[in-house]
C-alpha cells in the first residue's frame, strides 16, 4: 500500500503545467491511524508555483516525496489543532523551523509550509491548541540532521527516503 501513495506523489509531482487544476479529485498519498490522507492536483500545481498567484515552495519539491513514508512512520514531533478552521496540524520539528502539514476535516492534505519556531510561538496561543506531543515516539532529530535545513539537500533526501522506507517495512506498512 505505502508503495501505491509514494508513486501517486510522484506521479502527481510530474504533473505538466496547464490551464486549470482539479480541486476535487482526491488522491491518496498517505494513511495515518487507519484513515487515508488526500492531495489534489491544486495543491500541487501550488506547491510547484503553478498558479499564478501562488509563488509556491520549490525548495519543497523533494520533501513533498517524504510525505507518504511520514504519515506511516508517525514521525513528527508535536499536533496541533487550529481552533479557526479545526484543521489538524501535523509538525515536524527541523533545527529552528517546524514544517507543517495541514490536513482538513476531511483528510485533506491542504498544506505544506515551512514555519521560524520564534513566528509559530507567538501564534500558538491565539490559533491552536496542542494535542499531542510525539518528541518521546520519534527519532527525527537524528534522522534529519546534519543538514540545515535538510529539505534543501536532495542527496540528502534520498537516503532518508530509503532510511524511511527501511522503517515503513519494520513497521509492516508496506
Amino acid at each position: 500500500m505505502l508503495q501505491s501513495y509514494v508513486e501517486t506523489i510522484n506521479k502527481l509531482l510530474q504533473m505538466p503545467k496547464k490551464q486549470m487544476y482539479d480541486k476535487t479529485t482526491k488522491y491518496a498519498i498517505a494513511k495515518y491511524e487507519g484513515k487515508k490522507i488526500y492531495i489534489t492536483e491544486f495543491l500541487i500545481a501550488k506547491e510547484l508555483g503553478y498558479i499564478d498567484k501562488f509563488q509556491g515552495h520549490g525548495e519543497l519539491l523533494h520533501y513533498l516525496k517524504l510525505i507518504p513514508y511520514l504519515f506511516a512512520c508517525n514521525y513528527f514531533n508535536d499536533i496541533y489543532k487550529n481552533i479557526n478552521d479545526e484543521r489538524v496540524v501535523y509538525a515536524l520539528n527541523e533545527n529552528e523551523r517546524k514544517i507543517f502539514h495541514v490536513v482538513d476535516k476531511e483528510n485533506f492534505l491542504v498544506s505544506v509550509f515551512v514555519i521560524s519556531k520564534q513566528n509559530f510561538e507567538k501564534q500558538l496561543g491565539r490559533r491552536f491548541v496542542h494535542l499531542k506531543n510525539l518528541d518521546g515516539g520519534t527519532a527525527t532529530p537524528h534522522i534529519l540532521s546534519p543538514a540545515r535545513p535538510f529539505w534543501r539537500h536532495l542527496g540528502l533526501m534520498k537516503q532518508l527516503y530509503q532510511d524511511l522506507a527501511k522503517m515503513a517495512i519494520n513497521k509492516g506498512e508496506a
